[in-house]
């Protein structure tokens, strides 16, 4: 009674490896964006961070020579920024360019988002009147 299943091979069919290589398909396709989102936002974090250091530390220049900290062109750079006798903040970020656009009383310190992606070009900045980081990319 029983020796029919005796000779089935016990193995999947063509099928089934083509029902589960879809549904690991579907999730891979909606895991990828959460994963590319989850890994933009850790690398904004990083360029928040350092906005606001660059704001705490043109409020200590302000503090210490009763204005705020000018470069040597319009626009500062990282390098210029992360010299000991200027701001000295220290910038390690090959994420984002930052930059500072100021005048005595006032500045706009900014990162902008380097390469292609969700938020490629984007900025985020901070200015002298609030320790707010603005955001254009909504991801961040």
């Amino acid at each position: 009674m029983g020796g029919h299943n005796k000779n089935k091979p016990a193995a999947f069919t063509l099928v089934e490896l083509l029902v589960a290589l879809i549904i690991i398909g579907i999730f891979f396709s909606l895991a990828i964006p959460s994963y590319q989102s989850s890994i933009e936002k850790s690398k904004a974090k990083n360029a928040e961070y350092t906005l606001i250091s660059i704001y705490n530390s043109q409020k200590r220049y302000k503090l210490d020579h009763n204005h705020y900290y000018a470069c040597a062109a319009a626009v500062c750079t990282a390098d210029e920024l992360e010299n000991q006798s200027n701001l000295g903040v220290y910038i390690s970020d090959s994420y984002f360019n930052y930059s500072i656009t100021n005048t005595s009383s006032s500045f706009n310190a900014t990162a902008t988002r380097r390469g292609e992606g969700i938020c490629g070009g984007m900025n985020m900045s901070v200015i002298e009147k609030g320790s707010q980081v603005n955001k254009e990319c909504e991801v961040w």
